[in-house]
C-alpha cells in the first residue's frame, strides 16, 4: 500500500478539462439549465455583441464601425448576399471613401461577380481610387476567411452604422454651435444638418 501511495503521488495530476489546450486560462462556459431552450442567433447577438463579427485579421486595430462596413461591403459582394446587402446598405452610412467607391460600382455593375467587379475597378480613370479600391478588396478577401456571412448580423452592422451616422451629424452641428459667429454657408449648414436629423430620426421611429 505504501508503494502505491507513492506512486499516485508520483503521477502528474491530469488537467481539468474545462482549461484551455496550453492549460491556461480556464474557458467561460454558460450556465447549462436542463429544459433551457438553445440560443437562437439574435439573442446571442444581443449578448456577445462584436465577437461574431470579423476582426479584420492582423492588419492593425479596426474600429466596430469599420468592421460593420467591410462586412456589408463583403455581402454586397456575393452574388447570393448582394440583394440584401444593397436593400440594408444606406450610402450614407459607409464612410471609408474606398468602400463607398465599391459599393457605387457594385450598385452599377449589376450581376456583375466579384472577378468582374474587380475589374472595373482595376481599370477605373481615378488611379488614385483604383488602387485604394483594389487594396480593400484584397482586404475583404482575407476578412472572408474570418467567418460565414449571416443576415442578422448584416442587420446588426446596419444598426451599429446608424448610431455612429447619427452621432457624426450631432457632433458637427455641436461644432458649428459653438462658435461666437456663423458665416452665412455655416447657417445653411447647421439648417442642413438639423433637417437631415429630423429625417433619420423620423425615418428610424417607422422603421422601428
Amino acid at each position: 500500500r505504501k508503494e502505491l501511495a507513492d506512486r499516485r503521488r508520483k503521477e502528474p495530476k491530469s488537467r481539468d478539462k474545462s482549461t484551455s489546450p496550453d492549460g491556461g486560462k480556464k474557458f467561460s462556459r454558460a450556465p447549462y439549465r436542463p429544459g433551457m431552450p438553445p440560443e437562437s442567433l439574435a439573442e446571442k447577438l444581443k449578448r456577445t455583441g462584436d465577437n461574431l463579427i470579423p476582426t479584420g485579421g492582423n492588419r492593425g486595430a479596426l474600429t466596430p464601425e469599420e468592421k460593420s462596413e467591410r462586412l456589408l461591403i463583403r455581402a454586397a459582394l456575393d452574388l447570393s448576399f448582394r440583394s440584401q446587402a444593397l436593400e440594408l446598405i444606406e450610402d450614407d452610412l459607409i464612410s471609408t471613401p474606398a468602400l463607398r467607391g465599391i459599393l457605387q460600382v457594385v450598385r452599377e455593375s449589376g450581376e456583375a461577380d466579384e472577378s468582374q467587379i474587380s475589374r472595373i475597378i482595376e481599370s477605373h480613370e481615378d488611379e488614385e481610387f483604383a488602387a485604394e479600391a483594389m487594396r480593400m478588396l484584397q482586404e475583404l478577401q482575407f476578412d472572408s476567411d474570418e467567418g460565414p456571412i449571416l443576415l442578422p448580423i448584416l442587420k446588426e452592422c446596419k444598426k451599429r452604422l446608424k448610431v455612429g451616422r447619427n452621432q457624426r451629424i450631432k457632433n458637427e452641428l455641436s461644432t458649428l454651435l459653438a462658435q461666437p459667429t456663423l458665416s452665412e454657408s455655416d447657417r445653411d449648414r447647421v439648417n442642413e444638418l438639423h433637417n437631415l436629423y429630423r429625417a433619420l430620426k423620423g425615418s428610424s421611429a417607422r422603421t422601428s
